[in-house]
């Protein structure tokens, strides 16, 4: 459970490089948008675990950085820096990086979810 918007950087890349699948769904709320880096468009709990499926064949890890994390109400606005790490088909290591923004929202327990993940939104 994600206390501060803040954490979620630090919660995502715990649970993205443990391979935690199911984890990584539960940060999302019922009817949350991820936007992959296409534009295509993924809303709510098997869409996005389809999508999460997909980033975490062949286990790479992920490490994340808070940009910044702007609060209003019950709404965050953050930005991340992020790399992705792992190998090709053909066993060669690669490395990709960018910016996302993400659009949290304040849950009636009080814990934080993704409303809008745009992994690369950022820039």
């Amino acid at each position: 459970m994600v206390k501060k918007p803040e954490d979620m950087p630090a919660n995502f890349e715990r649970l993205f490089n443990a391979g935690d699948l199911e984890g990584l769904v539960g940060l999302y709320e019922s009817n949350a948008l991820f936007v992959d880096g296409e534009g295509k468009s993924y809303r709510g709990p098997a869409e996005i675990r389809g999508i999460l499926t997909a980033f975490l064949t062949g286990k790479p890890k992920i490490a994340l950085r808070g940009i910044y994390c702007q609060m209003t109400d019950d709404l965050a606005l953050a930005r991340v820096s992020w790399t992705l790490t792992g190998k090709d088909p053909a066993g060669q290591k690669t490395e990709v990086s960018g910016v996302s923004s993400e659009l949290m929202r304040r849950q009636a327990d009080a814990s934080w979810l993704f409303a809008i993940d745009l992994p690369v939104g950022g820039a």
